[in-house]
């Protein structure tokens, strides 16, 4: 019989990071969540370190963006955004009070980057507003708001009480399935719905009466979700007199029984109402609506054209298409169906890849890309006199017309 051969387990050499992670102290700071802290603060460091800025010359210089001095977006994660476009967010309020997320590192940079005129963070080949010079882009000597006047010309940019617009972007729950933006029906369950009430009380509690407008809604559609009908239900409006209300919809849900159903006081404070609608024809729309029905989008649409609301309190309402290659060939159809319907704008964005097209797939859609096959019809379809006529809003297309 072969001699057994007894196996002695050899202790496991442990770095002194491993051995420190044991630790009491090591431990403590992982509870309270000072591991994390420390690798936020790497994290920034290595952004800071690694971001190539973008150079625009002094095409900006005397200009400013409103966005990072007065409007901010919650996500359902917590984070706190200005802009899609920027590379990064500001912070997050799930780890830090909404005031320091708003003065964070980062926020501080990016104000300092308008202040200097150099737009260091932000790509104009992305931007409406850098290409168009629209209302968030102001020339400095032409201010008149008298907070932004004061920040600016104290170049400060830790800044308080200088929020005007929170949007909200925190609840993806929606009744359609677009392609754009998502691979299935995303739906809220009962606890996020209170984690995010809780989430937005909170904010409001800081901030709500320096508010001038809630947007509603930059994720999911605003009148399927049961968080932003808390929202609008519950929110305490009378606390906040001069507090405006903007929704952002696909419009399938807006019926004419949805908006009488809304308290008086929320639709005496609209201040606009935006439709997404990437068709100007039922099949165009229902394959990248998934779940839409066109014939009831166009009743929704001619009641909110015609209600006796919108005369009375004198909101617009706007129609956005994203631009892709299955709907480009509508654009100026989208404008015609508009003009037939009474709308106040019609606006155009292009195809942005969230993170659901498989790899490979966004540049199949991305018409507006130089490199994709039917861009030069696209270049000759954005010549047309119709896209100059006062209603079109040419968005982040501009710069291909």
């Amino acid at each position: 019989m072969k001699k057994r051969i007894p196996i002695i387990p050899v202790q496991e050499h442990k770095t002194l990071f491993q051995r420190l992670k044991k630790t009491p102290l090591a431990q403590n700071f992982k509870k309270t969540g000072l591991v994390k802290g420390v690798f936020a603060i790497l994290r920034e460091v290595r952004f800071h370190l690694t971001f190539r800025s973008f150079d625009h010359g002094k095409e900006f210089h005397g200009y400013i963006c409103r966005l990072p001095f007065e409007y901010a977006e919650l996500t359902s994660s917590g984070d706190i955004a200005v802009c899609c476009y920027l590379p990064k967010n500001l912070g997050n309020v799930n780890r830090r009070p909404f005031r320091k997320v708003w003065n964070s590192y980062f926020a501080r940079k990016l104000r300092a980057s308008m202040l200097d005129g150099s737009f260091r963070y932000c790509d104009k080949s992305l931007c409406r507003s850098m290409q168009s010079f629209d209302a968030n882009l102001i020339q400095v000597d032409q201010l008149e708001d008298a907070r932004l006047k004061e920040i600016v010309n104290g170049m400060k940019v830790s800044i308080e009480g200088s929020l005007k617009t929170l949007s909200l972007g925190n609840d993806f729950t929606c009744n359609l399935e677009c392609p754009s933006c998502r691979t299935g029906m995303r739906k809220m369950n009962k606890d996020e719905v209170k984690e995010q009430w809780d989430r937005y009380t909170e904010i409001m509690a800081t901030v709500g009466e320096e508010l001038e407008m809630i947007h509603i809604a930059g994720d999911g559609d605003a009148f399927s979700s049961q968080f932003y009908d808390q929202v609008i239900r519950k929110t305490e409006w009378d606390r906040f007199p001069n507090l405006k209300i903007g929704f952002q919809t696909n419009g399938i849900a807006l019926t004419e029984k949805k908006w009488n159903g809304l308290p008086e006081n929320v639709r005496s404070r609209v201040a606009y109402v935006g439709i997404s609608i990437d068709g100007a024809t039922a099949p165009t729309y229902e394959k990248l609506r998934l779940g839409g029905k066109f014939d009831s989008l166009m009743k929704n649409i001619a009641f909110l054209a015609t209600m006796p609301d919108k005369r009375t309190y004198g909101f617009p309402l706007n129609l956005n298409m994203i631009v892709q290659a299955q709907n480009y060939h509508e654009i100026v159809s989208l404008v015609e169906l508009g003009k037939s319907y009474g709308v106040d704008s019609v606006s155009f964005t292009y195809i942005r890849d969230w993170g659901t097209f498989p790899a490979g797939e966004y540049a199949r859609h991305a018409v507006h890309l130089p490199a994709h096959p039917e861009h030069g019809r696209l270049l000759e379809i954005l010549k047309s006199p119709v896209l100059s006529e006062p209603l079109v809003d040419r968005g982040n297309l501009l710069h291909l017309s």
